[in-house]
């Protein structure tokens, strides 16, 4: 799979949120707001790795990704897309990740990573989500 065949809509790279809609073995979309960063044509997203997204993921790597608002709420005039998802679960993919996460969310990513490492007693469940377009 050549990076340089994909890339990220500028609609959804730019987007402070994204709604991600993941699907059940039925068929039936389940959308979830949450951020994510563009990274070498790759849409990467940020998870605990215990979430119901994660094991849907598991079973149909299938996603459409749509701008959104904090709260998951969709402009009309924003643009869905579909994609392919793979789990990133390495430690290195995981670094990288946490790392461009930070670069574009600043002390929030932060804040969030590490509140959630001390609630958990230093552990990090965490996974990351790599999306990739099919060229326009």
């Amino acid at each position: 799979m050549s990076m340089s065949s994909m890339s990220v809509p500028s609609a959804i790279s730019s987007a402070r949120y994204v709604n991600l809609v993941t699907f059940r073995k039925d068929g039936t979309g389940v959308p979830t707001p949450l951020w994510a960063v563009e990274s070498d044509g790759t849409l990467l997203i940020w998870t605990n790795k215990d979430t119901w997204k994660v094991k849907r993921l598991r079973n149909n790597p299938k996603v459409t990704v749509t701008p959104c608002d904090v709260r998951g709420l969709i402009n009309d005039e924003a643009v869905e897309v579909e994609g392919t998802a793979v789990l990133i679960e390495d430690a290195a993919g995981l670094k990288d990740l946490r790392k461009a996460m930070q670069g574009k969310y600043g002390w929030q990513f932060f804040l969030t990573d590490r509140f959630g490492a001390l609630f958990r007693l230093g552990k990090r469940p965490h996974a990351g989500i790599a999306v990739t377009f099919p060229a326009p």
